[in-house]
């Protein structure tokens, strides 16, 4: 008897592009996800913070302050750090990588190589695998 694991999870989904939020929030409220979005690093900040979400999908590339400042400042606040977070942006470098590795992400994704459902099978292996 399997009860549907993805029931009361909560994804919170930080990306500047519109279009990138519309997709990928029909795609994990179709699988069953809460979702949670922000625009840019202040909202993602405030929204991660008042809605504590399971996880944290968050593109590197966005105005005032990118992702890794923002996954940076999750990693300083002792609740916060425990979110597990997934980058997910068209930014292709090893630097860029390195460094998202080395504050702890989950996974490091290429939005242009990954269709919205294979980004939910990722989000469903990092959280059963907590």
């Amino acid at each position: 008897m399997e009860e549907n694991t993805n029931a009361k999870k909560k994804v919170c989904i930080v990306d500047d592009e519109m279009n990138i939020l519309e997709i990928y929030s029909k795609a994990f409220s179709q699988s069953g996800y809460d979702v949670v979005t922000a625009a840019d690093r202040e909202d993602g900040l405030k929204v991660i913070r008042e809605q504590n979400p399971d996880i944290a999908l968050i593109d590197v590339l966005m105005p005032k302050m990118d992702g890794l400042e923002l996954l940076a400042e999750l990693k300083k606040d002792p609740e916060l750090q425990k979110i597990p977070v997934i980058i997910m942006s068209n930014v292709n470098d090893s630097e860029t990588m390195t460094k998202a590795g080395e504050l702890g992400i989950s996974f490091y994704l290429v939005k242009s190589l990954f269709e919205p459902m294979k980004v939910v099978d990722h989000v469903k292996e990092v959280l059963h695998g907590k």
